[in-house]
């Protein structure tokens, strides 16, 4: 089984230079990537994207791998399976779907012991993820065992300190945020696999503001002038130096254009802040005082 519900399955979005992490039913021996560049092989893990249609038909990519875990799945009595983790990083080099692109890709994860799974993707411009305590690409599930709470959103104060309800940020503050999935550099180049370089390299995306208890994701709107939100604005987002992948997006908090409900108790957060690019979005929210 692939997939259940009711609406068509539909491959997974993936950007150029993006980390993502991969599921699969293979039983594969646990590693972590101990050097720069990422290696292409991990304890005979490897993993390839494919050009199933488009631009790139026909062509593979070697993708470079983060790390592979194994997580022994269990389910009632007598039903296990093991279920492999593997976080890698897509290539710069991939080409969006556009009207001229079908931009469709399939990945494999194999070792020299299993067969290789498959899994259908397609590219974008951007696939943009913050970052979050408790991603896969930081802590691999353990089973299917719920986590108590939401996961909080890696965003941090200048000192380094994460913006909890416990230390909260202020209008006029400047936060960090962490993401991945924001595509390819506005200048410059990065090779795949390779550390960011310093100086740092740039591109940009859109960021509002959503004043409301807590609100889920949106695209950031430059239109939406009232009530709660403060409109969209361009904001650049730097190619964190020295790491694979990530990028770090600095955001001074605007004044609320209304009063706000304390956090505590049901209330998580009283901010969200949405990013959003040309094909996608995501939203963290946090608590101001």
């Amino acid at each position: 089984m692939s997939a259940i519900g009711y609406m068509p399955t539909a491959p997974a979005a993936i950007a150029p230079g993006q980390l993502i992490t991969a599921k699969v039913g293979l039983n594969l021996p646990a590693g972590t990537a101990s050097l720069l560049p990422l290696p292409l092989s991990i304890n005979g893990t490897s993993a390839i994207l494919y050009g199933e249609a488009g631009l790139d038909v026909g062509q593979t990519f070697n993708l470079p791998l983060l790390s592979v875990s194994v997580d022994f799945v269990y389910i009632g009595r007598i039903i296990s399976w093991n279920l492999a983790t593997v976080t890698v990083q897509i290539p710069y080099e991939i080409k969006p779907a556009s009207a001229t692109n079908y931009g469709l890709y399939e990945l494999g994860v194999a070792s020299d012991s299993n067969p290789s799974a498959i899994i259908r993707m397609v590219a974008q411009a951007d696939a943009i993820h913050i970052l979050r305590t408790g991603d896969s690409i930081e802590t691999p599930v353990y089973g299917l065992h719920p986590v108590i709470g939401p996961f909080p959103p890696v965003i941090t104060h200048v000192n380094g300190t994460t913006v909890t309800m416990d230390h909260p940020t202020r209008p006029g503050e400047t936060v960090l945020m962490w993401a991945v999935g924001l595509g390819a550099p506005s200048s410059g180049t990065v090779k795949t696999g390779e550390a960011n370089p310093s100086p740092a390299l740039t591109t940009t995306v859109n960021i509002d503001f959503d004043f409301r208890s807590n609100a889920g994701p949106s695209m950031p709107s430059a239109t939406d002038t009232g009530g709660s939100r403060v409109p969209a604005k361009q904001v650049t987002a730097y190619f964190a130096p020295g790491f694979v992948g990530l990028y770090q997006i600095n955001v001074t908090i605007p004044a609320p254009p209304v009063p706000l409900e304390p956090c505590g108790g049901i209330y998580q957060s009283n901010l969200t802040i949405n990013i959003g690019g040309s094909a996608s979005f995501d939203g963290a929210g946090i608590c101001v005082e």
